[in-house]
């Protein structure tokens, strides 16, 4: 079991969670969207739209800039 949470790691895909997933992407209107788990050293994702790894090591990921700062800082540049 991992940091405490039983099943989350291991558990098979959601569809109501793959449901709530795409809702977000077009409700949106953005091209990735993920659900994610994260532990000490990985980011688990439990879901997502554009994005095809299902695990990511913490330090590569962008949840790891917002837990060690407090802050988002991030750019978003949209072509209309």
């Amino acid at each position: 079991m991992r940091s405490g949470v039983s099943g989350v790691f291991d558990a098979p895909p959601s569809p109501q969670l793959d449901r709530v997933t795409r809702m977000a992407a077009r409700v949106f209107d953005v091209p990735i969207v993920m659900a994610t788990v994260i532990d000490s050293d990985s980011i688990w994702i439990k879901s997502s739209v554009g994005f095809e790894p299902r695990c990511l090591a913490r330090a590569d990921g962008l949840c790891e800039t917002v837990i060690e700062t407090g802050r988002l800082r991030a750019s978003v540049r949209r072509s209309v």
